[in-house]
């Protein structure tokens, strides 16, 4: 049995598949990796639209930025770059 915290998100990359898979508590939803940039501009836009509420997304934003640096450091193929 995995225990995890369902209060920050996980965001797992499929190489195989060419996904991401970011996952909270029970939401969980998969996207091709060539839409990693603009999730992460999504969850950053958020931030300036709702300041009350950045905080809540930003454990969005830090999950998004640690893969798109993972992926550029590995030299990925897929292109997770802005």
């Amino acid at each position: 049995m995995k225990l995890s915290q369902p209060f920050f998100m996980d965001v797992v990359y499929d190489p195989i598949a060419g996904t991401f898979t970011m996952s909270k508590g029970s939401w969980k939803n998969t996207y091709p990796i060539s839409d990693l940039p603009k999730w992460l501009d999504f969850y950053r836009t958020q931030q300036v639209m709702f300041p009350r509420y950045a905080s809540h997304y930003q454990d969005s934003v830090d999950a998004l930025e640690k893969l798109t640096a993972d992926l550029q450091a590995n030299g990925s193929t897929h292109d997770a770059k802005r």
